[in-house]
């Protein structure tokens, strides 16, 4: 998302680029909208460090180390005390629908790249 503002504000500016900046309204907008994108994504992408960076001094200061967090199946194995799966029946249903995002994902990944290889191909 970042990137598609600072893209959004090259675009704007490279357009108004070519007017003065007194001659046509359209480009003065342009312009304007071109710094107003490029303050906000720059702002965003603070906003995404400080975040990044809280998060894994949180992780490392132990402070998701709560009692839930560690009485799972992936931290206990079979000592868990919250199971996921009740029965058998549940375990089957999970593991379609854990198959079934895996498998959209990986065709929704496939078709973008599709999209993206031909629309890069030259005409």
């Amino acid at each position: 998302m970042i990137w598609m503002l600072f893209l959004m504000s090259s675009i704007l500016t490279h357009y108004s680029a070519g007017y003065s900046r007194n001659e046509s309204p359209p480009a003065r907008v342009a312009l304007a909208a071109a710094h107003w994108l490029r303050r906000v994504a720059n702002l965003l992408a603070i906003v995404n460090f400080v975040w990044l960076i809280v998060t894994c001094t949180l992780e490392y200061s132990n402070f998701y180390s709560t009692c839930f967090c560690n009485s799972g199946v992936f931290s206990r194995g079979k000592a868990a005390y919250i199971v996921i799966y009740e029965s058998a029946a549940q375990r089957r249903i999970g593991w379609r629908a854990w198959i079934g995002s895996l498998v959209m994902a990986s065709v929704s990944g496939l078709l973008f790249m599709g999209l993206v290889n031909i629309l890069l191909l030259p005409l």
